[in-house]
């Protein structure tokens, strides 16, 4: 029996550790999985931008002899993806045009070469508006076709992944996807490139390893490191004169790295699409997950996940170690027991058979065991007993024949009630089924139609399967949801309704499972549920949200060639009031052209803004006066104040808001402080109540009362009367140590 306890309590921590494994393989795909989810949306941001710079260059909107529109729109696609390092295009000519910024939260720069030509290198910054400022780093001689970069791109004649490399300012490392830049009629004009971060992908490792004490880093098929938690630079300080070189793995600063990367070197590499290893560190042992990142193209990625063995084996372990304990104690006991009742069982077996041997041998006496019986009469007690057992036995015999009989025609009927339930279950468009949860956790099918079968890719007419070999086709991305929403199903035992893809023959299906719990006696639960194919309706969805996606990319730039239009409408009337002699028409002109600023203003925001159905009034408005005032040569001794509440317009609100701001605003900077050196200007905006409060004041001379009785007014409060008009609104004219004119009305 110890012999037994032992060869138990091993086998258990065998199957234990068996069992361990397999769910941390598991939980390595999981990882493995996310990470690479991760990764791709990196990725695809990248490809994103490149293809929206190719779209701009063949539609027109962008052009190789304008390199400052290139610029400013490098910025704005710099702004508007955080996850990218720069976005940068090449010309024939060797000339650069780059947008970026240091480090993932570092400030922004642009590089250019003068003329858009190989030449001088010089980076400078840039503030929010986009204007450049000091030089941070000039090079004397660059030339973009002698790039890694440009070369491939040409070479290949189709996007291409650059392997990473160092940035200049040495902080961090970087990937770049490169593509050929081509004009309507399909010639190559110059390469666009975009750089990633790799210390954002480092970072990411970080966090989703950071509380199992384990680590997860990137590795090309060359077993070069691509990003890790604890490596923050992938390349080594090169002697004068070198270029750095990418470290292996192997040699990496955390030990947990460099041992897992040596196991994979021994192994040849691990070029499986997905490879799991034990190994030894010194007295540890250690597991690792290799798994092939099939979105990274030209850069051949695996993704690695290494943890210590005792991070899942020591619970295992230690209860195989308590097991054994436990049960050779138990041995023990038993053994003590067995003797014990041994003992006692033998005494009484001894007594008995000298008794029988009396009561065969002896007739009119028997040996004092404590009983004196007529043999006689015991005989015949017996005899009575089994007459009337046998009685009992046919009694119940012939009960039991119509039992059988019963149970007989009701089991025809049953029979014939689940032919007709499957006739039914094979014509509906879902698949049925009854799972039931035993008392002890256990899960098995009591029923599985053949569209059920049929819609997972089994035999219709085949066996009835468990659960495991469903579970089994669930996606790997899909596994965590499925596994969440079945676990809180089982704990309130309330309905259970997923979604999500399953992998049937060769294709991809979404499939909707839903099911409500019926208790039944003895403790277990019966399941009622439905399978629906939902593959059409999801791919419906999938294609409807993708042409949202394109209505909104094209209003963006629907905003953005407006506002250029609009801001070639404001050249012209600047040029032409450059060239007019008469000062009242260069006021008009003037006038004109700022009324069209502030809505060239306002499409600018927008092109800017993740919602194109509403402006953010606090943010729009301080750009707004701050332009508007900074036309003006008095600007220096006038003081603006703007206040502005933090809510939303629609565009049909906020055009003749701005301009109601900018004709107010323009008076008060021509006419409220005439013969006075300062000035003050206050500009507020409030929601209250479902109206909207403009107040524009200023400390000046004061204006006549807006009445007929004052005259005739200026073209600018007509405007200002008219737009107040179709914002049907009110107008009041305060004065109070100077001019306040307030606009109200409804949102």
């Amino acid at each position: 029996m110890l012999l037994l306890a032992a060869a138990v309590g091993s086998l258990a921590l065998v199957k234990g550790r068996d069992a361990a494994m397999a769910s941390t393989r598991v939980l390595f795909g999981q990882i493995n999985g996310r990470i690479a989810d991760h990764i791709a949306g990196f990725l695809d941001a990248a490809k994103g931008v490149n293809d929206l710079n190719l779209a701009s260059f063949q539609v027109g909107e962008l052009d190789m002899a304008r390199p400052a529109e290139i610029e400013r729109h490098l910025v704005a696609l710099m702004r508007a993806h955080p996850d990218i390092s720069s976005s940068y295009v090449g010309s024939l000519a060797g000339g650069i045009v780059d947008a970026g910024r240091e480090g993932a939260q570092g400030a922004e720069y642009v590089i250019e070469t003068p003329l858009f030509v190989a030449g001088p290198f010089m980076k400078h910054a840039i503030d929010a508006r986009g204007a450049k400022g000091a030089v941070l780093l000039r090079v004397p001689s660059f030339d973009a076709r002698t790039r890694p970069w440009f070369r491939a791109a040409i070479d290949a004649g189709r996007p291409i992944w650059i392997e990473p490399f160092a940035l200049f300012s040495g902080q961090d490392s970087a990937i770049s996807t490169a593509r050929p830049i081509l004009d309507a009629q399909g010639r190559v004009v110059g390469v666009a490139s975009v750089d990633i971060f790799l210390s954002q992908i480092g970072a990411f490792l970080g966090r989703i390893n950071r509380e199992l004490g384990g680590t997860s880093f990137l590795i090309d098929d060359a077993g070069r490191l691509v990003a890790s938690t604890s490596d923050t630079r992938i390349f080594d300080l090169p002697r004068p004169g070198e270029q750095p070189e990418r470290i292996r793995a192997y040699s990496s600063s955390d030990p947990l790295v460099a041992s897992a990367a040596l196991a994979i070197a021994r192994d040849g590499g691990g070029r499986d699409s997905e490879r799991f290893y034990s190994f030894r560190r010194g007295e540890e042992r250690l597991v690792a997950l290799v798994s092939r990142f099939p979105e990274s193209g030209d850069l051949g990625w695996r993704i690695v996940t290494a943890f210590p063995e005792k991070a899942f084996m020591a619970p295992v372990v230690s209860a195989a170690r308590s097991s054994i304990l436990l049960i050779a104690v138990a041995a023990a006991i038993l053994c003590l027991l067995t003797a014990l009742a041994a003992n006692v069982l033998a005494t009484r077996l001894r007594q008995f058979s000298e008794f029988a041997s009396a009561v065969a041998t002896e007739r009119g006496s028997y040996p004092a065991h404590g009983m004196k019986l007529s043999r006689v009469r015991e005989v015949g007690s017996l005899q009575r007993d089994l007459v009337s057992m046998r009685a009992d036995l046919e009694a119940s015999f012939s009960r039991l024949e119509e039992e059988i009989e019963e149970r007989r025609r009701a089991e025809a009927g049953l029979s014939e009630s689940k032919r007709a339930y499957d006739g039914l279950a094979r014509v509906i468009p879902v698949g049925i089924y009854l799972l039931r949860e035993g008392g002890d956790g256990s899960f098995s099918y009591d029923y599985q139609s053949p569209r059920f079968r049929e819609l997972l890719g089994f035999d219709p007419d085949g066996p009835i399967l468990g659960p495991e070999a469903y579970a089994g086709k669930v996606r790997r991305a899909d596994l965590e949801s499925y596994l969440a929403a079945q676990e809180a199903a089982l704990a309130a035992k309330g309905g259970f309704r997923w979604e999500g893809w399953f992998s049937v023959g060769d294709s991809q299906r979404c499939l909707r499972l839903e099911s409500i719990p019926e208790a039944q006696e003895g403790g277990d639960t019966l399941w009622h549920g439905v399978l629906t194919d939902v593959t059409e309706s999801r791919e419906a969805e999938e294609r409807i949200r993708r042409l949202l996606g394109e209505r909104d990319l094209l209003l963006h730039e629907v905003h953005h060639r407006l506002k250029n239009n609009m801001n070639t409408a404001i050249a012209i009337l600047t040029m032409q009031a450059d060239s007019e002699g008469d000062s009242r028409v260069v006021g008009a002109l003037n006038a004109a052209s700022g009324r069209l600023r502030s809505m060239a203003h306002l499409y600018n925001v927008l092109y800017r803004s993740d919602q194109l159905d509403s402006v953010l009034v606090n943010e729009y408005l301080p750009l707004l006066v701050g332009e508007i005032h900074g036309n003006f040569p008095n600007s220096g001794s006038v003081e603006i104040q703007v206040e502005a509440g933090d809510f939303r317009l629609s565009p049909s609100k906020t055009i003749p808001l701005g301009m109601i701001v900018n004709e107010l605003f323009t008076n008060s900077m021509k006419h409220a402080f005439a013969g006075r050196e300062r000035g003050r200007i206050s500009v507020s905006a409030s929601l209250a109540d479902g109206r909207v409060t403009l107040a524009v004041s200023d400390d000046g001379v004061g204006m006549p009362p807006l009445s007929p009785a004052a005259g005739s007014r200026g073209f600018g409060m007509t405007l200002v009367e008219g737009l107040v008009a179709q914002l049907e609104g009110e107008l009041r004219h305060e004065r109070d140590a100077g001019t306040r004119l307030v606009v109200s009305f409804a949102v």
